[in-house]
């Protein structure tokens, strides 16, 4: 959408001086437009309608366009609600935005409390009430948008998303609002002056660099050393630091439950030199509260030792910027994690050979601990909120390895070196409404019984520092026994979008865009096109539905190998060479997908793949289905139509040596049969059915030792088999020596 002049001048105000290469994501069916030619219109409308009463009268709905605009994506149910949204419309363009964005929430109210109309889908905007609620957000986040208050301009973009998450406009929108949330910690206290007052009234002890030892009055709660204020305090305290560098070589050590609250995000800043910044142990849960850290910038100063090109993907706690060891709650809200020049960083929960570890040493120097009470025995809970961690590039931004559970919400994590945030070892990851991207290796990543849910987030460009040879990354990797649900997501610019192995998954109404190798001229070699990757890729067991989706030029859909069996429902596929290959004994049911443009083949089944294909409308241009010997897929009730691109079948043709003649009959002896628009399906399936049939009857022959169909066995013990009557009649005298013979009587 185009704002008009005024607004993109207040835009730039929030941004800053700072200016950041935003994510181009366009949606062909939305054309930006200025609010004048819609108001207008509507006034037109008006005047024609004068004469009627505007209490709960229907507003005709025009007639579809090939654009959509998003003015005309609200679609309200009566003239009150529309002419209260046109108000709303005047206010935003007057600049009066707390006027339009009351009305706006007024409008979205009356839309909630009604009963649902029109048909949803996720592969376009169509009038009805989930699109509608989605515009009207749009419409109050940039009334916010214009207040400068980023942080619900985030919020009623995430309920856009919530909404329509198939229109990718509010995934743009909300990364700027990130990148206005960084600069407004970077340049502001990030929060308002009653609130900061408010907490530094209430606090139990005050840490001020400024501090003059004179004033004997406050002696007891103001401290200059941020460690000694931590040492100072008990259960359920509250610390507020005024602004300053507050630095400790050695990083600080939080022992008891208590909540840091800064002065400021830019002004209070928490710096060490080779150990973590904050070490967070302890957590009783005797005390008031939880761990809270608020208004805070960590930083590490820690020098590599290693050459970055010989390391391996391994979590290093001296470069972390908080290392967590077992407490019962820890909110981290408001806060900045700066990687800087060193690309140090990253929150690191410690793993249970680390708590052993601790109590052994303990036992050995009992005056270097505490207690192991100190330790908490329920699991840890770490919710992480309105946080942005940048160039942490030495850790993952976020990794868990001890069974905890870690809520990630409204937050921003970019330009990581290693995966961007990892769960370990039975961890559960909860990811919500949040932004990772320019990871250099996978975005998101679960193994060893871990779990990961995401909602409402945008993934985008992931393995951005992987080497020719070594590409196995993805936005979301599933492996060893994880489980995963994603919904309503964006998943973007990957070389696959979702791996999973020996994993369950649950992939539901997301959309998943430009999925390919890293450039087209890696993937065109002389021996043909070499698909490494696919926009999702499965293999082994686990329990695996992908239903609801929209995937957008993708070079191989679906790639589904090792006896894995998912379903696959109800998906929208737009531009695409393949759609997918099933390969390795997988079994997928594949079913109700429209498939609306295929360049190069519809799918393959190698490597006695099996499954179940119906109800599909394939689209495709140049090759139909191919179905190779030794697989045989149930295939019923799917719609074949060619796409007459002239001149483009052929250059898309690739080299496959086919046998069959295009005839049902003559299909059984082939090596591959292929449906397609040309061919009837039922006699096609059969003759594939008949085929596995056959096959599984080669064998040698008892008799003449030649590999046929042997279908005829001994008429006693059923045990030796024949390629015909006359070899069974020339091998019965000498199998008559041993036809009723027993494994006892042999030994």
């Amino acid at each position: 959408m185009v704002l008009n002049r005024k607004q993109v001048e207040k835009t730039k105000k929030i941004n800053g001086k700072k200016q950041r290469k935003q994510s181009k994501i366009t949606d062909p069916q939305i054309q930006a437009s200025p609010y004048d030619g819609f108001i207008k219109d509507a006034e037109l409308d008006n005047q024609q309608t004068q004469d009627v009463s505007s209490k709960d009268k229907p507003v005709p709905v025009p007639p579809n366009q090939e654009s959509v605009s998003m003015e005309s994506m609200v679609a309200l149910t009566s003239q009150r609600l529309h002419n209260q949204f046109l108000t709303a419309i005047n206010l935003l363009k007057c600049e009066k935005y707390k006027e339009a964005v009351e009305g706006l929430k007024v409008i979205l109210a009356s839309v909630q409390e009604q009963p649902g109309y029109g048909q949803y889908a996720i592969s376009g905007r169509t009038r009805n009430k989930r699109t509608t609620l989605s515009a009207l957000n749009m419409f109050t986040a940039l009334g916010y948008e214009g207040m400068a208050n980023p942080k619900k301009a985030i919020e009623f973009c995430n309920n856009a998303i919530n909404e329509d998450p198939g229109w990718p406009i509010p995934f743009a929108k909300r990364s700027e609002y990130f990148a206005c949330l960084e600069q407004f910690f970077l340049e502001t206290n990030g929060a308002g002056k009653e609130e900061i007052l408010r907490s530094k009234i209430t606090a139990d002890i005050i840490v001020d660099q400024k501090y003059m030892k004179e004033d004997e009055q406050e002696k007891g709660n103001v401290f200059i050393d941020l460690q000694e204020a931590l040492n100072a305090a008990s259960e359920g305290d509250t610390i507020f630091l005024e602004e300053g560098t507050y630095y400790r070589e050695e990083g600080f050590n939080i022992h008891c439950r208590c909540q840091i609250l800064g002065a400021s995000t830019k002004g209070c800043v928490l710096l060490s030199k080779g150990s973590p910044t904050m070490q967070i142990f302890g957590g009783k849960g005797r005390g008031r509260g939880d761990i809270l850290l608020q208004r805070l910038q960590f930083q590490n100063d820690y020098k590599k030792e290693e050459p970055e090109e010989s390391k391996v993907e391994s979590m290093t706690s001296n470069a972390a910027h908080m290392y967590i060891i077992s407490p019962e709650r820890v909110t981290v809200r408001d806060c900045l994690f700066i990687g800087g020049e060193e690309k140090t960083g990253g929150i690191l929960i410690a793993e249970e050979a680390f708590y052993q570890s601790l109590l052994d040493l303990e036992f050995e120097n009992p005056e270097l601990l505490c207690g192991s009470s100190d330790i908490s025995e329920k699991v840890l809970q770490l919710v992480v909120e309105y946080c942005i961690f940048s160039d942490c590039e030495a850790n993952c931004s976020v990794f868990s390895n001890n069974q905890a559970v870690i809520v990630i919400s409204n937050s921003w994590v970019y330009n990581c070196g290693q995966t961007g945030i990892r769960a370990d070892e039975g961890s559960t990851l909860n990811i919500i409404n949040s932004q990772i991207d320019h990871c250099g290796s996978n975005c998101v990543s679960s193994d060893n019984v871990s779990s990961v849910n995401i909602c409402g987030c945008l993934i985008t460009d992931s393995a951005v520092n992987a080497k020719k040879g070594h590409k196995n990354y993805a936005g979301l990797v599933l492996a060893g026994n994880s489980k995963g649900n994603v919904s309503k997501s964006l998943l973007k610019n990957h070389l696959s979008a979702v791996s999973v192995d020996d994993s369950d998954l649950v992939f539901e109404e997301n959309c998943v865009v430009d999925i390919s190798d890293e450039g087209d001229s890696e993937a065109f070699t002389e021996q043909g096109l070499q698909l490494e990757h696919s926009a999702i890729f499965i293999r082994r067991n686990g329990n695996v539905a992908i239903q609801r989706n929209n995937f957008h030029n993708c070079n191989l859909v679906w790639l589904v190998q090792h006896g894995a069996s998912p379903r696959i429902a109800e998906n929208n596929v737009e531009t695409c060479l393949i759609g997918f290959i099933c390969g390795a004994r997988a079994m997928p049911r594949i079913e109700c997908n429209t498939f609306h443009c295929i360049l190069m083949s519809i799918g393959m089944f190698i490597e006695d793949s099996m499954g179940w294909i119906s109800g599909n409308m394939f689209h495709y241009v140049a090759n139909g289905l191919d179905v190779y010997r030794g697989s045989a897929p149930l295939i019923a009730r799917n719609t074949y139509t060619t796409l007459a691109v002239p001149g483009l079948q052929d250059s898309l043709a690739f080299d496959i040596v086919k046998v069959n003649s295009g005839k049902a009959e003559d299909m059984e002896g082939s090596d591959i049969i292929t449906l397609n628009a040309n061919v009837e399906e039922k006699g096609a399936a059969a003759a594939i059915l008949r085929r596995r049939a056959t096959a599984e009857k080669l064998r040698k022959c008892s008799n003449c030792a030649k590999k046929k169909s042997c279908v005829f066995t001994c008429d006693k013990c059923d045990q030796i088999s024949y390629c015909s009557e006359e070899c069974r009649g020339h091998d019965r005298m000498r199998h008559r020596a041993f036809c009723s013979l027993t494994l006892k009587d042999m030994f």
